[in-house]
Order: structure tokens, then C-alpha cells, then sequence
């Protein structure tokens, strides 16, 4: 398991490498468009296809695609540009590049570790309900890690906001797979 982690992390290191040299262009397309396309690439494994597009359209000032891009990045251990992917996305208000900021700062990896900083980019991400800070930040104060103190009345209240979120997303997804149903039936 850690010798195909291990290959994955090379891999993913090479295409960024390959992406930064090479800078394939690809067909033209709006900033939006190039984002879709490498994220929906992305989440299927085809870095080939993701890297490229996502750089463009983070180069480009996307801040999801710098979010997203700045994960491809912390993934092929290039921390440092990670970084500065996850500032630029975060600094635009981007609750991901927020919540991979605050991982950046909270594990030292192309940054000095900053608790006071990990606290605050978490802090803005779970503000925004996004479900993965969420997620993150009521770990955060039941064991006081990213520079938060242990503190169940914030445990239960960020829980709080992490139920309603997740009952949310079940729902959008019940409703997504009823109109896919439906669709199919006409």
C-alpha cells in the first residue's frame, strides 16, 4: 500500500513537472470550462488530462481551480507551490483553498507550522459551511489540533452545523438521483 502511495505521489510529481515545462495548450476555452474539465478529470485520475487545466485556469485567478490545483500540488509533495495556490484561492474568500491553507500551516508542509494561522484559515473554511472544514473542525476541537483548544461546548456546536450540512447534501443528492430517474423514464 505505501509502494503504490509512494508511485502515486512520483507520478503526480512528474505531470506537475511536466505541466510547469511543457505548458501544453490545449483547446481554448473559458476559465470555467478549463476548471470543469480538470476537476471532472481529476476526479476520475487522469492527471494527464486534469493538470493542465487546472493550471491554466488557476493561472488565470480561478480560486477554485487554485484550490483544487494547490491539492494536486500538496498530493505530489511540491508543498511550497501548494502554498501558493492555497493563498491565492483562500485570499479570494475560496472556503477549499481555505481549508487546504489551514492544513499547509497545521502540518508545516511548505510553510513554517502556525497554529495561529491553521486556526484561522480552518476557521474561515468552516464558517462558510463548507462540509470538509466542517468535518475537520470538529476533529480540531475534540483533540485541540490545528491550533485550537480541546473545547466540546465549539465541538458541539460546529457538529451542529456539520449535521445540518450533511443532511443537505443528502438531500440534493436524493433529489439529483430522482431527476435522473425521471429523466430516464421519458
Amino acid at each position: 500500500m505505501k509502494n503504490a502511495k509512494s508511485m502515486r505521489r512520483v507520478g503526480v510529481a512528474a505531470l506537475v513537472v511536466a505541466v510547469a515545462v511543457f505548458s501544453v495548450p490545449l483547446c481554448l476555452a473559458g476559465v470555467e470550462e478549463d476548471y470543469q474539465k480538470g476537476n471532472d478529470a481529476q476526479g476520475r485520475g487522469d492527471f494527464m488530462v486534469a493538470m493542465p487545466l487546472l493550471k491554466r485556469a488557476a493561472d488565470q485567478g480561478y480560486a477554485p481551480a487554485q484550490a483544487v490545483y494547490g491539492e494536486m500540488l500538496d498530493a505530489a509533495e511540491s508543498n511550497e507551490e501548494a502554498v501558493s495556490y492555497f493563498i491565492k484561492a483562500a485570499e479570494q474568500g475560496d472556503a477549499r483553498g481555505q481549508l487546504g491553507l489551514a492544513k499547509m500551516y497545521g502540518a508545516a508542509k511548505g510553510v513554517k507550522l502556525d497554529n495561529e494561522k491553521a486556526a484561522y484559515w480552518l476557521t474561515k473554511a468552516a464558517e462558510q459551511d463548507y462540509f470538509e472544514a466542517l468535518k475537520v473542525i470538529v476533529g480540531a476541537y475534540r483533540t485541540g489540533a490545528y491550533g485550537l483548544k480541546a473545547d466540546t461546548e465549539q465541538e458541539k456546536a460546529w457538529g451542529a452545523r456539520l449535521q445540518v450540512a450533511t443532511d443537505k447534501f443528502v438531500k440534493e443528492q436524493q433529489e439529483k438521483k430522482a431527476k435522473a430517474k425521471a429523466a430516464g423514464k421519458n
